[in-house]
């Protein structure tokens, strides 16, 4: 997204921050993402809040397992 005043970019982040880094077949996936984005001209970031996001849920093989279509809160995050 071109930032119209000095040409520069602007880009948007999610971080993503799960309870463990590995699960097991059955085992219940706890998450919680944060979206940002940062100004091209500042580098400071804004919270992209009420933005929808798409989580897509993969296995070991890459094949996906699941979808889900989440909305931002007013913190910019979403579980």
């Amino acid at each position: 997204y071109p930032n119209s005043q000095d040409g520069r970019n602007d880009t948007k982040q999610m971080h993503f921050f799960t309870d463990r880094a590995i699960y097991r077949p059955g085992q219940t996936i706890y998450f919680k993402l944060l979206y940002l984005k940062y100004n091209g001209k500042t580098s400071y970031p804004e919270i992209l809040n009420g933005s929808k996001v798409e989580v897509v849920l993969k296995d070991a093989n890459y094949q996906d397992i699941g979808k889900l279509e989440l909305k931002t809160s007013d913190l910019g995050s979403a579980s």
